[in-house]
């Protein structure tokens, strides 16, 4: 198992998300793959795939939607 946490930029505090953040987590819960929202990020976790696959959706949303930035980092939750 995997774990991929994310943050979109610009970064912007406040009481909703901004669109482009909005727009990834949609698109990763569009794929059939839970999305787990904290202050500072997204992250998801699953097999390998699950993850590589939800990073690209939200990636390909979150610009679409103006992002200009997303930094990620993958690790194993399991020791594999």
């Amino acid at each position: 198992m995997f774990r991929a946490e994310f943050t979109i930029y610009p970064f912007l505090g406040g009481e909703s998300l901004p669109r482009y953040v909005q727009a990834a987590i949609d698109a990763v819960r569009s794929a059939d793959i839970e999305v787990d929202i904290g202050l500072f990020g997204v992250s998801v976790t699953g097999e390998l795939d699950t993850v590589l696959k939800a990073i690209h959706v939200a990636v390909t949303a979150a610009a679409s939607a103006g992002a200009n930035k997303v930094v990620f980092s993958v690790e194993s939750v399991d020791g594999t």
